[in-house]
């Protein structure tokens, strides 16, 4: 069975995160709370952590919208952040 558990070092503390069904599973141990995130969500703020990179992130969006986002890259991922709950945001 693969191991699908992963962190994240930030200056705020641990993030751990998996692959959770469709989407993310989040645990903030600064905010001692779990986040379940959707795939375009969980990929902007692995994205935002800087463990995945933007080519990678721009695939998986356009696999969920079905249609290429090249010129609104960056509206899309703006838009996600600022659903992300601000404890996940750390770094």
């Amino acid at each position: 069975m693969k191991n699908n558990l992963f962190s994240l070092r930030t200056s705020e503390g641990k993030l751990l995160y998996r692959i959770e069904g469709h989407g993310y599973c989040f645990y903030s141990v600064k905010a001692m709370r779990f986040f379940f995130l959707d795939k375009i969500t969980g990929f902007v703020l692995l994205n935002h952590h800087k463990t995945i990179d933007n080519n990678q992130l721009q695939k998986e969006i356009e696999n969920a919208l079905g249609y290429p986002i090249s010129d609104v890259i960056e509206e899309i991922k703006r838009y996600y952040l600022n659903l992300i709950p601000k404890t996940l945001l750390i770094s």
